[in-house]
């Protein structure tokens, strides 16, 4: 599975409400960070960051539903273009986004990702992406503070 088939497969994996199977494509180091919680500048590490995030996900928005419209794998790192739509817990307003994310995959497992509001921004973190996807496979598999 090539990495924008492993982004395709998460995305449709929360599509689905298959939580499990989303925190099983994670790698267990994994770190990421939300749009959600951007204003905290909240980093999610590991399987725990994940389940995290997605508490955190579902409390503002039961119904959260992502759509891949394309993805692109550039080696370890993929491009994906993602619709958001949800309604909101407290105040029933619907939303919808579109985001760009750049996710890195290592060992068939997704070990980071980042959204972007823009493709402008995501296309030019591919670089960066990249880079830290192929610092990280060679480093120690076991060091979480390795894709920074």
């Amino acid at each position: 599975m090539d990495s924008a088939e492993l982004a395709r497969e998460a995305f449709a994996a929360l599509s689905r409400r298959d939580f499990d199977g989303f925190v099983e494509l994670m790698h267990p180091n994994v770190e990421f960070t939300s749009l959600i919680a951007e204003p905290e500048a909240k980093l999610f590490c590991g399987h725990a960051g994940v389940r995290q995030f997605l508490d955190q996900m579902l409390s503002v928005f039961p119904d959260f539903t992502p759509e891949v419209e394309w993805s692109e794998s550039h080696g370890p790192v993929a491009l994906s273009k993602v619709h958001f739509q949800g309604t909101g817990a407290g105040s029933g307003m619907a939303i919808e986004q579109t985001a760009w994310h750049v996710a890195w995959e290592r060992d068939g497992k997704v070990i980071g990702w980042r959204l972007y509001r823009t493709e402008e921004e995501a296309r030019e973190a591919l670089t960066m992406a990249w880079e830290s996807a192929a610092a990280a496979a060679r480093e120690q598999p076991d060091s979480p503070r390795s894709r920074r």
